[in-house]
């Protein structure tokens, strides 16, 4: 049975997950990357300019993905703006196909009206995770079918949310996302691997990536990166181990409804876990 997704009103934060079919192995991670991982990464950024819907932080790893992705309060653009978005979600060619339709509507006597049905479409894939996720994966996979001349369908089943609620289960949450590759054996600590938001914002000095960390360890932009950087290079390495029994608890929402997942307090300790004051376990849906 399929049970519909929980979405709620206003600023809301999910973490999403969706695997390969058959869980194939098409993300090479390790060394210099893969073209199809550059690929995902590219489509994500260019759909989050466009759509409105921020990914906070990320991890891609060899037959799946998981996305912490922020929904802002829907907003009204006017059409300036929303053709700056579809430039930085299409690319140019799209911009300038429709300002030319639009110089010629705008000479017409129903031009107005006709103008509002052509961009119509657009406003309705915003700030909307659905939409948002199923482009992603849409156009990753016509460009992965096209690439490796195959046909048929590339994600196994819908993807998975949940919907979390800010502050500390925030922090947990993204720390959990960061910490996959090293639960994986990838990497001793996420900055070192190349798929991840971590990594994107310490080792690639990505504005988006810092920007999604700011908010996720609640820093605001008054607060330099160079000294939320030192903080996080500043705590524990990874490999100690610490057990001592303490829970975090986490109130989420899922399409099944309420769940209360409980991170237990053991894992190698990281500047990630450290800095979000985490040493979770496993999250459900993982």
């Amino acid at each position: 049975m399929r049970f519909p997704r929980v979405k709620a009103e206003g600023q809301s934060f999910y973490r999403c997950v969706s695997r390969v079919v058959d869980r194939r192995f098409i993300f090479q991670t390790a060394g210099h990357g893969s073209p199809e991982a550059e690929r995902f990464v590219l489509l994500m950024r260019r759909l989050e300019a466009f759509s409105g819907v921020r990914v906070l932080t990320y991890t891609l790893m060899s037959n799946h993905f998981h996305l912490l992705c922020e929904v802002p309060q829907a907003q009204e653009l006017s059409e300036a703006q929303l053709l700056d978005r579809i430039q930085a979600g299409f690319g140019p060619a799209r911009r300038q196909a429709l300002d030319q339709q639009l110089a010629h509507l705008r000479q017409e006597p129903d031009g107005a009206d006709q103008i509002r049905r052509l961009l119509q479409p657009y406003r309705r894939r915003m700030f909307d995770l659905s939409i948002f996720i199923k482009e992603l994966k849409g156009r990753f996979a016509q460009w992965y079918n096209r690439r490796h001349g195959r046909y048929g369908v590339l994600w196994a089943d819908r993807f998975k949310s949940v919907l979390i609620e800010g502050g500390e289960a925030l922090a947990a949450v993204a720390a959990y996302i960061e910490l996959n590759p090293v639960r994986a054996g990838l990497c001793a600590d996420p900055k070192d691997y190349r798929y991840c938001g971590y990594a994107e914002a310490l080792a690639k000095g990505s504005s988006l990536a810092r920007q999604g960390i700011r908010m996720v360890l609640g820093q605001s932009e008054t607060i330099s990166w160079k000294e939320v950087s030192r903080q996080l290079s500043g705590c524990t390495k990874l490999g100690d181990l610490e057990n001592k029994g303490k829970r975090h608890t986490i109130r989420t929402y899922s399409s099944h409804g309420f769940l209360l997942n409980c991170f237990n307090d053991w894992k190698p300790r990281s500047p990630w876990a450290e800095a979000t004051k985490w040493r979770g376990g496993q999250a459900a849906g993982a």
